[in-house]
């Protein structure tokens, strides 16, 4: 199989950042390893990330449970939706 790699880096005046090794630090992704020669340039960043979180139990390695999302539809309710006109 053959894979591509893209990443985001961020431009900052102290470092350049890369956008999943911010998400992986703050808990918000995991890694997935596979088996292959092509592998992406930031993978040891990428894992230093993941255990960092994990080893601060942040985002999804937290036992918290994740906050509740509260969703109005307005689709069957024209009076609710005309207060959001």
């Amino acid at each position: 199989m053959n894979m591509n790699f893209a990443s985001v880096i961020l431009p900052s005046n102290k470092k350049d950042k890369n956008v999943a090794v911010v998400q992986l630090e703050k808990g918000m992704a995991q890694c997935n390893l596979m088996k292959s020669e092509n592998v992406s340039k930031y993978l040891e960043d990428l894992l230093v990330a993941e255990k960092k979180a994990s080893t601060a139990k942040l985002g999804l390695h937290s036992k918290k449970a994740p906050p509740q999302t509260l969703f109005v539809d307005l689709v069957h309710n024209t009076k609710q939706a005309k207060d959001y006109e």
